[in-house]
């Protein structure tokens, strides 16, 4: 996955992220104020995320004003089971 567009309001209360998505994986929007490894969180607006039908997928984040913030999407697990080969 990777983020393709990202826009936010003047002070980032508002941010629209679109990534580009797999129908079988489901996602989470991570959150970190300062790139430090150990300050990356899961963003608490939308939890687990269903990806959209589309090759991408879409949220608008709300957050407090902030200076700065950043952003990524993380795959979390598979939607659908590994298929097993046949003998």
């Amino acid at each position: 996955m990777r983020i393709t567009l990202y826009s936010t309001t003047p002070g980032g209360t508002s941010s629209l992220l679109t990534w580009t998505s797999t129908a079988s994986r489901l996602c989470q929007i991570e959150v970190n104020p300062d790139l430090l490894p150990n300050h990356w969180s899961n963003d608490p607006t939308f939890g687990i995320i269903t990806p959209d039908v589309e090759a991408t997928t879409s949220r608008n984040v709300t957050a407090s004003a902030a200076s700065k913030r950043f952003y990524r999407v993380r795959a979390i697990r598979p939607l659908l089971p590994r298929a097993t080969p046949q003998d």
